[in-house]
């Protein structure tokens, strides 16, 4: 899920509000608004489930509306990556 519709952004050379999604301790850490990106077991604590769970039409939504034709999430990628924190983070 991070690969399909993150890491354009959020990757290794770009790393938009300084968030990656290509190594673990990256992704833990904390991007410029300030909160940890991923929270191991903690999804309600992750900035990265808050900003998928906001309406699309909130400027801090993820991924944003104009990322490409199918950049929004499906229910079951949303549930995919909020059990993946709550398991762990394991990468």
């Amino acid at each position: 899920v991070l690969n399909r519709h993150c890491t354009a952004c959020h990757g290794g050379v770009k790393q938009a509000g300084g968030v990656s999604f290509v190594q673990r301790d990256k992704a833990l850490a904390t991007g410029k608004s300030g909160r940890p990106t991923v929270v191991p077991g903690r999804p309600d604590e992750s900035e990265l489930v808050r900003r998928i769970l906001l309406p699309a039409s909130d400027d801090d939504h993820m991924p944003p509306p104009d990322h490409g034709e199918g950049a929004g999430l499906a229910p079951s990628e949303i549930d995919t990556l909020r059990a993946w924190v709550a398991a762990g983070a394991q990468w």
